[in-house]
């Protein structure tokens, strides 16, 4: 699936992924492809992405918004 990181001033990131670990409100989210829709807030903490490659990155947010369909991930960041 795809996935775009975005903050008000540039995509942070952009690519396929196979995996996102987010900080949600009630703990943290899992999301793999075909995962149901969903919008909801994100914490402050690190946004974990394991990228089709096998490779993991992490990214820290001061907190934000993601926005799950079953083929794209959307996140905005502060």
């Amino acid at each position: 699936m795809k996935c775009d990181i975005v903050s008000a001033r540039r995509t942070v990131y952009s690519g396929e992924v196979s995996m996102v670990i987010a900080p949600g409100v009630v703990g943290d989210l899992g999301i793999a492809p075909q995962h149901a829709p969903l919008m909801t807030t994100l914490n402050a903490g690190a946004i974990r992405i394991i990228e089709a490659q096998g490779n993991e990155i992490t990214f820290l947010i001061g907190g934000g918004i993601i926005e799950v369909m079953p083929h794209l991930v959307t996140v905005l960041v502060d």
